[in-house]
């Protein structure tokens, strides 16, 4: 009977309005609160989140030996890379014509803006040498040929286009502080394409030996590279040595390349 009475006061003053205004205030603050409480949790994960993934960005490097200061690199480990620069082909060094008093203007270029991209595996052979394999495609280039008459309809220009699929075996030496020299040998799959005012387009397809050599430099998981690559075909001193016996064109000139590029590098 006590208890009950005793209720039945209880709800009666927290039912009194300046009462229930405080009860309602005081609920009010313990909804904020807990909102306030769980953002800060929330930011809370987020920074560990970022202090984390930070942690880890600065210790996705690789280390280097404390005696010979070459860096330490995963058993086997994969890139992808991309590089631009110059390439230059094996065409004829001279205009089509020699001049003569019909012709206003001649001109002519055997290389242009050359580049590529790339991916491959490495395995570590030795802590200091990396053996692997590498599939790329490269733009080697293009060869220009202009020649301009008093009479423009006779104007006559002949580009040549070079470009290649490559499988090449690698082999890179570590050298302390970061930098390392590479070499590389295999197949290039190159095509090369034939265009003249008025004859339309020729193109060709041939397997030819390639090499290329360079240096690099490793800054954390990324290699900051140099590399000039050659691919063995024809060197055409003529335009004749363009064409076959028969008349048609079909011989894949020589192309060489200069390039600068990035290899961003991951443990397998």
């Amino acid at each position: 009977m006590y208890e009950n009475t005793l209720d039945s006061f209880i709800n009666h003053m927290v039912q009194s309005p300046p009462i229930k205004e405080k009860v309602s205030k005081d609920a009010k603050v313990l909804i904020i609160l807990e909102k306030e409480m769980k953002l800060t949790s929330k930011l809370a994960l987020l920074t560990s989140a970022s202090v984390f993934l930070a942690t880890a960005a600065l210790a996705d490097t690789y280390p280097s030996d404390s005696v010979s200061g070459v860096r330490i690199v995963p058993k086997n480990s994969a890139y992808v890379a991309a590089d631009l620069g110059y390439g230059a082909l094996s065409t004829p060094d001279h205009d089509i014509y020699e001049p003569e008093w019909y012709i206003t203007s001649s001109s002519h270029s055997t290389g242009n803006i050359a580049g590529g991209i790339s991916a491959g595996v490495n395995h570590t052979l030795k802590p200091n040498l990396l053996v692997g394999a590498e599939l790329g495609y490269e733009s080697n280039g293009k060869s220009r040929y202009d020649e301009n008459f008093i009479n423009s309809n006779y104007d006559y220009t002949m580009k040549i286009f070079s470009s290649d699929w490559h499988l090449l075996a690698t082999g890179t030496y570590l050298l302390p502080k970061g930098f390392d020299v590479f070499a590389k040998a295999g197949l290039a799959d190159v095509k090369q394409k034939l265009e003249q005012t008025d004859d339309g387009t020729d193109t060709i397809t041939q397997v030819k030996p390639m090499i290329a050599t360079g240096v690099g430099y490793q800054v954390k998981m990324v290699n900051i590279y140099l590399q000039y690559a050659h691919i063995f075909a024809d060197d055409a001193n003529n335009f004749s040595d363009l064409y076959k016996s028969d008349g048609t064109y079909g011989n894949i000139v020589s192309t060489d390349t200069f390039k600068a590029g990035v290899a961003y590098n991951f443990a397998l």
